[in-house]
């Protein structure tokens, strides 16, 4: 068969783009690996006698693997993408389905599509297209698909358990209740037992969380800002880049709002996608240079390559001029030290509790100082107070 080098593909954030030839290449490599495995592999396809002819199990499993390798995991886009984008469409051979049946798939053959995800990686390194020597880490606020409106706050979970297990609310205040509460309590495709057995889940959950509210139609969802620093129901998907080939190598999908302990749970999804082969090298954004993470390199053998406070700075030329500000200072994330200007190591007190934002995020403050070493410096007037969140 003949492929055009000059197809035009859609990205997952809408527009349209060129197609480069990592991206054909790319997609050539899963739909001749995942042939090349259904055509000797005992593979059966489980059918059902009622219902519609089922969708051929090799092009859905294509499908998801792409988007897999492509850091894709919601349903929703890759059913999207298998309508509009050309790659999609070469690899599933023009299969088109929607997303609650590309879900159910997923659910039913999750060991074959972790397998394939997993075996694409050791393929790639069997015929040499890269050793996976170097990683690169990253994370990416993917907005849920839950209204922001959509939620219920622990007021709200409270008096709708009291309504199904102790006294029924009165008409006057069932129109109190926010206008997702009362589509909760009205609707009809769940009996009152099922009612509360999910109000139940919705409160130990929004009590372990934290936070101020929980999605109806997604209560794995969180709060977090996106990179406008607006709140937005979301998740924090991590994912590890191959720098030599692009291959995605593994996944994870958070509930933190922010990066900075995410590495030891990515870490473990890329170390068993590729068969415990181990990378030389990780590199991060500043953000993750933690002791948490740190560590957890440092005790597999793996290089921790990342940008001091000050790199990262001067990278988007954003440097304080004074030359006592934290910008100068050197973070030892294994000892947990900040050091002075004068080669002073700062110690870590803390945490301290932040007051809570109206959203509900409750953040930690630290303090690093060295008292006895303060209070001799000729220098401590020019200091610039700063404190440190995470």
């Amino acid at each position: 068969m003949n492929y055009s080098k000059t197809i035009r593909v859609s990205n997952s954030y809408g527009g349209v783009n060129s197609n480069s030839q990592n991206d054909f290449d790319l997609a050539l490599f899963c739909k001749m690996f995942i042939e090349f495995f259904f055509k000797y592999s005992n593979i059966n396809q489980k059918i059902h006698n009622v219902g519609r002819t089922p969708f051929n199990l090799l092009n859905v499993i294509s499908l998801l693997v792409y988007g897999g390798m492509n850091g894709i995991t919601s349903s929703v886009v890759i059913a999207r993408e298998s309508e509009s984008n050309e790659l999609y469409q070469l690899v599933s051979n023009g299969t088109i389905i929607a997303d609650r049946t590309l879900r159910d798939y997923r659910r039913t053959y999750k060991e074959l599509y972790e397998k394939l995800l997993s075996l694409t990686l050791i393929f790639a390194y069997c015929i040499g297209i890269t050793d996976f020597n170097y990683i690169a880490l990253d994370g990416t606020i993917l907005k849920a698909f839950n209204s922001p409106f959509n939620i219920l706050k622990m007021k709200d979970i409270k008096i709708l358990l009291k309504h199904f297990t102790e006294e029924k609310l009165s008409d006057e205040e069932i129109s109190d209740l926010r206008d997702s509460a009362q589509k909760f309590l009205h609707s009809n495709k769940l009996l009152d037992h099922e009612k509360i057995d999910v109000l139940n889940t919705l409160k130990e959950i929004l009590e372990e969380s934290e936070q101020s509210s929980i999605a109806i139609n997604d209560e794995t969802a969180r709060w977090m800002y996106n990179k406008q620093h607006k709140p937005q129901l979301s998740f924090n998907l991590q994912h590890g880049v191959d720098t030599k080939s692009n291959l995605i190598c593994g996944i994870n999908l958070s509930q933190s709002p922010t990066d900075h302990y995410e590495i030891p749970a990515l870490m473990e999804k890329v170390l068993n996608n590729l068969n415990r082969i181990k990378p030389a090298v990780v590199s991060v954004d500043t953000i993750y240079r933690t002791i948490i993470n740190a560590t957890y390199l440092n005790e597999n053998s793996i290089e921790f390559l990342t940008p001091t406070r000050k790199q990262g700075k001067e990278s988007i030329n954003h440097l304080n001029d004074n030359p006592f500000s934290i910008d100068y200072f050197e973070h030892d994330p294994i000892k947990e030290v900040y050091i002075c200007p004068n080669k002073k190591e700062l110690k870590k007190y803390g945490p301290y509790d932040c007051k809570p934002d109206k959203f509900g995020f409750q953040r930690k403050q630290y303090s690093f100082s060295n008292y006895l070493a303060c209070k001799e410096c000729s220098d401590k007037e020019n200091v610039v107070k700063e404190k440190i969140e995470q």
